[in-house]
């Protein structure tokens, strides 16, 4: 299950490689799930830029859904772990908890 990112790819120690529309910010392991977060791109507006990769499985099994967002233009600049959930931020100012296993949302909070 060991894995490195590069640019834009999830390359697997077995020599799978998953790649994604942007190179990955940054990453966190939450059991067997893969939290990535991507950069955002700067041509095009992608703000659904979460995903979840199962690394048995080595496949994307989700990617956070679609909010109403105050922004046209707002993707999520920050991914943490709390308490076994991943908690995104994104430009718009909304704190949202996901479930790592499902991707979906929890609860969501404005925090500007």
């Amino acid at each position: 299950m060991n894995y490195k990112t590069k640019s834009n790819k999830v390359v697997f120690d077995d020599g799978k490689i998953i790649k994604l529309a942007y190179p990955v910010y940054k990453t966190e392991l939450v059991g067997n799930v893969l939290i990535v977060l991507l950069e955002s791109g700067t041509s095009e507006i992608y703000n659904e830029n979460v995903f979840g990769i199962d690394v048995i499985k080595k496949e994307i099994i989700w990617q956070i859904p679609k909010i109403g967002y105050v922004d046209e233009n707002s993707p999520y600049t920050q991914i943490t772990v709390k308490k076994k959930n991943i908690v995104a931020y994104n430009w718009s100012g909304d704190l949202v908890t996901i479930n790592p296993k499902t991707g979906k949302i929890q609860k969501k909070v404005y925090m500007k």
